[in-house]
């Protein structure tokens, strides 16, 4: 079965797995490829979501070509605490921060096979284990502002795509019941609930969503039932509108609409 830790987050136990203490700093390149498949065998089972897995690989390619976001595949660079992943892309020219709102992250091993479990490199990322079991614990991955890395300014863009691989295993003899809910900057949010056998390689799960046009994702709540660790996280970001330039649209077309009113009972 995949050794994801059979134990609550922060007890670590047969597995080597690297801990990011609050006084690390870093940060992570993202990648070109969702679910490589020339060190990993393992690949994505089943897309549990209407945004698919096939659709996300080719979607996170052409953004990483266009500077606008990749694959944080988790085997390379470090977390900049235990709690937040700052992840560059465009060349190292941008960076998007990634918090954790409800716990702390840890990074690691599956095993040192080719099929061990992870399906790109040898790391996955651990989200939590249920103290005891079956109790639903929480994450909530908040995305934050796109930096520029070389001017230090905050770039009128926001991730309006995001997709994460569950990595399916064989703890405590049951499944996972994984729950989302997805924000959006429109105050909208979806909820998509799933139920991930027990199994071995067969039944990672690859969930994804985009924002409503015009919008953003601000932040992904995500419960859980059993170990989890996942894999590959994709983002995609889109330019929104500045927003000290928005006060000024709609003071203007209230203008306008004022002078149209007045036009018309005139």
């Amino acid at each position: 079965m995949n050794n994801i830790p059979a134990v609550p987050t922060g007890v670590l136990c047969a597995v080597l797995v690297l801990m990011l203490g609050e006084s690390a700093k870093g940060a992570v390149d993202v990648v070109r490829t969702y679910d490589e498949n020339l060190v990993q065998t393992n690949r994505v089972d089943v897309s549990a979501t209407s945004l698919t897995f096939s659709q996300m690989q080719a979607s996170a390619a052409a953004a990483f070509d266009q500077g606008r976001g990749g694959v944080i595949d988790f085997d390379n660079g470090t977390f900049t605490n235990a709690r937040t992943i700052d992840a560059r892309f465009q060349g190292g020219g941008k960076s998007l921060r990634l918090t954790n709102a409800r716990r702390d992250w840890q990074i690691g091993f599956l095993g040192s096979s080719s099929s061990s479990g992870a399906i790109s490199g040898a790391r996955v990322i651990f989200n939590g284990a249920p103290d005891p079991f079956p109790t639903p614990y929480f994450n909530d991955i908040v995305f934050g502002e796109v930096l520029d890395l070389v001017s230090n300014k905050i770039l009128p863009e926001r991730v309006t795509t995001f997709g994460m691989t569950v990595i399916d295993a064989n703890f405590n003899g049951a499944g996972n019941n994984l729950s989302f809910n997805v924000h959006f900057s429109n105050n909208s949010s979806v909820v998509r609930n799933f139920t991930i056998p027990a199994a071995f390689n067969t039944n990672d799960t690859f969930f994804g969503w985009s924002a409503p046009a015009g919008h953003y994702i601000t932040h992904i709540q995500f419960s859980a039932t059993n170990n989890t660790a996942s894999d590959d996280w994709a983002f995609i970001t889109t330019p929104v509108p500045e927003p000290t330039l928005l006060p000024a649209l709609v003071i203007a077309t209230i203008l306008g609409l004022g002078g149209m009113f007045k036009k018309f009972v005139v």
